[in-house]
């Protein structure tokens, strides 16, 4: 089994949406260097489109940390426009 990765594009109005979820989009954290990281956006099964992001090191706590954010309703990727997608493998 295989999950098509797509990359959003800067220009997509979906950017903005993606990172509207979190109130501060940078979240850095001094002691280790890391920020929030966008990681693509995978098709899931009869749920849709989702955005996949993550923090290796969250202020405060130093934790790992992952979300998930259902896409705008009805936006679908256009790979012409989002560019490059990647295959991953899953089992």
């Amino acid at each position: 089994m295989s999950t098509k990765i797509y990359w959003l594009s800067i220009e997509d109005p979906e950017w903005d949406a993606a990172w509207s979820h979190f109130p501060d989009p940078v979240l850095y954290n001094a002691q280790y260097g890391e920020s929030l990281q966008y990681m693509g956006t995978i098709a899931v099964r009869q749920v849709g489109y989702v955005h996949e992001f993550r923090h290796r090191a969250m202020p405060a706590t130093n934790q790992r940390q992952y979300w998930r954010f259902l896409c705008t309703p009805g936006w679908q990727p256009r790979d012409g426009v989002m560019g490059q997608h990647l295959e991953r493998l899953g089992a």
